[in-house]
């Protein structure tokens, strides 16, 4: 079977009367009542995330250890009191 324009033609050459405004639409018995959508009011707070990843997945941040640039240890800052070339080290008071 071809395809062809006069086919095409011949096929909707018949005419269907235009609907021109909704009083000509047919009215349809659903057999029940349909309701709007309930509004919801939205929650106080972040918005959760739609999706919700598995126990697989890594998330957080990447830990990294911080180098101190005085001593070149890990595990604290230059101005930190851990490291021993500040020389601020947390003062006690005496009771």
């Amino acid at each position: 079977m071809a395809y062809s324009m006069a086919k095409l033609r011949a096929a909707y050459d018949k005419g269907w009367p235009n609907i021109t405004d909704r009083t000509q639409w047919l009215e349809v018995d659903k057999g029940f009542n349909l309701q709007p959508p309930i509004a919801k009011k939205r929650g106080v707070g972040r918005q959760r995330k739609n999706r919700i990843p598995s126990c697989l997945e890594r998330f957080g941040k990447a830990t990294r250890q911080v180098k101190c640039d005085g001593c070149g240890e890990r595990g604290h800052r230059k101005g930190s009191s851990r490291c021993p070339l500040t020389g601020t080290k947390k003062r006690y008071a005496i009771l």
